[in-house]
């Protein structure tokens, strides 16, 4: 992926294994897998492609002679590109707004080639946000499947990419276990939520995440060219703003769907079936053996699937 030799490197942050300069040349094992599994797993690459499938869908299973699908299926397919492409976003907004409160350096400052040492990355470095969709992409094979195959290729692709950034020295060790932590935490809260929800966070998260960057005070340091990406800006505002694009477009189409259900009586049923849940949890005569009703399956992912498959 990068071929630049290292000629010196100083660490931004300090000598403790959590926090120091990582890079390596020539990379090791993980590092080329990661190279590999990076692409893929960037965020704004498959927000990209969550979106063109979302959009095709609906023309494919309509004009498709070979692809026939049920109206079940259709409907689960749907809110599962919904849901992955809000997820996406977490690595995006949410993560380029976390940069401004905990404003913590990328760890190394390197230079090739006997040139001037410049900083690895963008200004900020806590938390990776590609370890974060790494993480959500692993979590999401590893919730998907009970394959062991299947599982272990989810944790693996965890793993390659937080040592794929460790190594080429865009985050410290700490910044992609923060990440990937934060990753699998968003992955399981986001499809165990009602539906809704999403559009509750987005109203937090949009203009919070515009808030705490118009208040970063290193504003000057959000666009800087990349180091290993000669020809690429490194660039914060344009990060969030990509998000901010695919966040918006992922709430209208959950808006859409709750509107083509009748969203009033849908909405005020899922917000009452949520509390219910609720209060039957805290229940000591029910327990754990709660069962939620099964109209609860409209509005949450997993039960979607469960639906699907029964």
């Amino acid at each position: 992926m990068y071929s630049l030799l290292r000629s010196n490197c100083t660490n931004n942050i300090d000598e403790t294994l959590l926090n120091r300069c990582l890079y390596e040349y020539p990379p090791s094992l993980f590092t080329f897998v990661g190279d590999i599994i990076q692409p893929f797993v960037n965020p704004r690459g498959i927000a990209v492609t969550v979106t063109i499938l979302l959009l095709a869908l609906p023309i494919v299973v309509k004009y498709s002679k070979t692809i026939h699908i049920s109206p079940a299926s259709y409907f689960a397919l749907k809110i599962s590109l919904l849901h992955f492409l809000y997820r996406c976003c977490y690595s995006l907004v949410l993560d380029v707004a976390l940069y401004t409160v905990f404003r913590q350096s990328r760890p190394c400052t390197c230079s090739f080639n006997d040139q001037k040492a410049r900083r690895i990355g963008s200004v900020y470095g806590m938390p990776s946000g590609d370890s974060m969709m790494g993480a959500l992409v692993g979590a999401f094979i590893w919730d998907s499947s009970s394959s062991f195959e299947l599982r272990a290729a989810g944790v693996g692709i965890m793993i390659s990419v937080m040592c794929e950034r460790m190594s080429w020295g865009f985050h410290s060790l700490a910044q992609t276990m923060t990440g990937s932590a934060m990753g699998i935490i968003l992955h399981y809260w986001s499809t165990r939520m009602p539906l809704y929800f999403t559009i509750l966070e987005s109203m937090l998260i949009l203009p919070g995440g515009f808030a705490l960057l118009m208040s970063d005070p290193a504003r000057s340091d959000w666009s800087v060219p990349s180091v290993l990406q000669p020809g690429f800006q490194d660039n914060l505002l344009a990060w969030f703003c990509w998000g901010v694009a695919f966040q918006l477009f992922a709430a209208i189409l959950i808006c859409r769907h709750y509107c083509s259900l009748g969203i009033l009586s849908r909405m005020r049923y899922s917000i009452q079936t949520t509390l219910r849940a609720l209060e039957l949890q805290g229940d000591p005569l029910q327990g754990s053996s709660v069962r939620l009703h099964p109209r609860m399956s409209l509005v949450s992912e997993p039960m979607i699937r469960a639906r699907e498959t029964s």
